[in-house]
């Protein structure tokens, strides 16, 4: 679990525009990669090219097990060893929103209340030095007892709206 967590939301307006942005960060946690001990499996399925880094004879230096055929154990798929355990910590920008609302003389002209643009990316970006995809993610679920499992999860998704307020 991760030991600290906050975030930092604010809006900023000048004149008819308006920013707002969500900041998310946590960390003191660590993260099982399973994706990157499968991609290391050496059983009949695609790996990862960091196989032709492996350890092959006596005084080899790496971080990468030796090739067994059919080994789901000693590169960390089956058992967890730490070269597949990182750190979680991470800074997201999880929403931003930028909009322009017309001056009150424009909506009056035209019988509205307001009228406002906008355009909004979720899940922005995220800082981290976590290999994967995403530290906040799980392929356990994200509750209390079974965080920090990413074995191929997918990550959260990044979406761009862009929309019109009228009040009537």
């Amino acid at each position: 679990l991760p030991k600290w967590t906050g975030g930092w939301e604010n809006t900023f307006r000048y004149k008819g525009f308006d920013l707002n942005m969500l900041f998310f960060f946590s960390g003191g946690n660590y993260v099982y990669n399973g994706t990157k001990a499968g991609l290391r499996d050496m059983r009949s399925w695609n790996n990862s090219k960091e196989a032709l880094t492996r350890w092959q004879k006596a005084g080899d230096e790496t971080n990468i097990p030796r090739i067994v055929f059919g080994d789901n154990i000693s590169n960390g798929s089956g058992i967890v060893i730490s070269e597949n355990v990182e750190k979680g910590d991470f800074l997201k920008l999880r929403n931003v929103t930028l909009g322009y609302s017309l001056p009150k003389t424009v909506t009056d002209r035209i019988g509205i209340n307001s009228f406002r643009f906008y355009a909004q990316l979720m899940n922005a970006f995220t800082l981290t030095n976590y290999t994967g995809y995403d530290p906040e993610i799980s392929s356990n679920g994200n509750g209390n007892g079974n965080p920090s499992v990413d074995r191929n999860s997918v990550p959260q998704a990044r979406s761009l709206n862009i929309g019109v307020n009228v009040g009537f």
